[in-house]
């Protein structure tokens, strides 16, 4: 490049990088520029970070807002948005990147909201979960099928059918069958349902979580637990579960399902892979995945306790032990949003606007029902729109349908209690349990010893426990507003020492003498 015209690409490239977020849609590079174009903006309350990268190589990228932003701060709760976990439904991506631009644009206007929530709340926005699967989704014209390589060299997406095959048995194989056929056309100004639905692999990421939800209602069964489920030894390798039922509902022969199954493998992918070890590292308190394809606020579990049912599109509600609080929650999305509330959406009716997952459809190895199963997390998820890819005029419109759902949801992580677990030193005790009566389901104090346990306003017996302390139990009392502070402080237990035995005494003024019982070898030992 000529070096007079270096200043001009360089002026060039802050315009590019100062303008506003659009509402466009937004490629991954457009994509990347907006979310630090927002960090540059507002460079003290934001910071971005990578949890990892897609299969073709692509940053997960996230976007931190907090006041003190990379630190956790003790009894601030840790928030996170997901969203284009499949690849086809964009409407999440574009609003996630609206509303970061919408937070940092109203904190530096003074907004006191808007300053007192990232005052008291760290959020972290993931606009795109699969970031492959929505270049495969844009790139798609009008009666072509989209050919991309999967990074091994191979063509991931070349057998229509057979891939078709797969998500119609793995996703709903108890109505709907699609034939093969030429893949629909898909992209800003085209109306698709599969292209770029799942990630380059080939595999549907939300049905590649580990199984979670199976080894629960077990363990429900033995009066085990239903929380904090540790993940089996081989979940990292783990492959779907084909049930013969879906074979004998279907117009496939067995054969052709055989053939299908290296589509349908479902090894942990590294998406997946990354997204798991990004909620272990940080103690998430709330959680909502972004969607498209319906307009509805669901809730878990997504995964049909009836085993009839577990591996089909059946409908069998399966309430999770908060689900009145998961109602809540889902009604606060519904209910701030422009018309989710009203129902009829879709084609479909719910009430006020919600639904538990599998009263709409089982679900096995999704990432809400994962959340709340592996750790503190609650998490819904979000269905945002009928067209998976609405076009870019109807942005602005879905926008302003949802800007106050998505601050409002964010504002929920501020009810039930949270506090502090300490020993008599004041040092925090980190995975101390915190369990509420009558509910049953716990969380765990984090690194700092801090906690947070959502509840609807109500009193509550609550017990924090821990291993070589006596644990405590307190009567909470949670009010409509802010999070009530319930502290406990552990005292640790007294190691007793197993009493001697002893031997029945004898009676001398009307005093007891003790005897130490010698062991009989000794006493006949003694008596030689």
């Amino acid at each position: 490049m000529a070096g007079w015209l270096r200043p001009l690409a360089g002026t060039l490239l802050l315009l590019e990088v100062a303008a506003a977020v659009s509402f466009l849609h937004h490629r991954y590079e457009e994509m990347v520029r907006a979310l630090f174009r927002v960090q540059s903006e507002c460079p003290y309350v934001t910071r971005i970070y990578s949890i990892g990268r897609s299969v073709e190589g692509r940053h997960l990228y996230v976007l931190e807002f907090s006041d003190y932003p990379g630190i956790h701060e003790p009894l601030e709760p840790e928030f996170k948005y997901v969203g284009n976990m499949h690849g086809n439904e964009v409407l999440g991506r574009e609003l996630l990147l609206q509303l970061s631009e919408f937070l940092c644009e109203e904190y530096r206007r003074g907004s006191e909201r808007v300053i007192q929530l990232l005052h008291d709340t760290r959020i972290h926005i993931m606009p795109s979960m699969n970031p492959d699967g929505y270049e495969v989704a844009a790139n798609q014209v009008p009666g072509k099928r989209a050919l991309p390589p999967d990074g091994r060299g191979r063509k991931t997406l070349q057998n229509g059918g057979l891939l078709q095959v797969c998500f119609a048995v793995a996703v709903m194989p108890h109505f709907i069958l699609i034939p093969t056929m030429p893949f629909a056309p898909q992209g800003p100004d085209a109306i698709g349902y599969l292209t770029g639905r799942n990630n380059a692999n080939g595999v549907d990421l939300n049905r590649n979580f580990p199984d979670l939800n199976t080894f629960m209602y077990y363990s429900g069964e033995i009066n085990g637990p239903n929380h904090h489920i540790p993940l089996p030894d081989n979940w990292k390798s783990q492959v779907q579960a084909w049930d013969a039922a879906s074979a004998a509902t279907s117009s496939y022969s067995t054969d052709m399902l055989i053939a299908a199954l290296p589509f349908c493998s479902s090894q942990v992918e590294p998406e997946t892979l990354a997204v798991i070890q990004w909620i272990g590292s940080y103690n998430f308190v709330l959680s909502a995945n972004l969607h498209g394809g319906a307009v509805v606020a669901n809730y878990p579990y997504d995964k049909s306790q009836d085993q009839r049912f577990r591996s089909h599109r059946r409908t069998a509600n399966t309430p999770t032990p908060d689900d009145k609080l998961f109602q809540k929650l889902a009604k606060t999305y519904s209910y701030a949003h422009g018309w989710m509330h009203r129902g009829w959406n879709c084609g479909d009716y719910f009430v006020d606007g919600i639904t538990n997952g599998a009263s709409w459809y089982s679900l096995s190895k999704g990432m809400q029902d994962f959340n709340y199963l592996y750790t503190n997390c609650f998490e819904i998820t979000l269905e945002l729109s009928c067209n998976k890819f609405p076009p870019k005029e109807d942005l602005e419109r879905q926008w302003m349908a949802n800007r106050e759902a998505l601050v409002a949801f964010i504002e929920e992580i501020h009810q039930g209690i949270k506090g502090m677990v300490t020993d008599e030193n004041n040092n925090g005790i980190s995975g101390a349990v915190i369990s509420v009566q009558g509910i049953s389901h716990d969380v765990t104090s984090g690194e700092m010893g801090d906690y947070f346990r959502l509840l609807l306003p109500g009193t509550y017996t609550v017990t924090a426990s821990a291993e070589g302390y006596q644990p405590q139990t307190v009567t909470a009392t949670v009010g409509p507003a802010a999070a009530s502070l319930v502290h406990f402080q552990l005292k640790q237990d007294v190691v007793k020492k197993a009493p001697e035995r002893k031997a029945l005494g004898t009676r001398t003024n009307n005093k007891t003498l003790q005897k130490k019982v010698v062991p009989r070898a000794v006493r006949r030992g003694t008596q030689r």
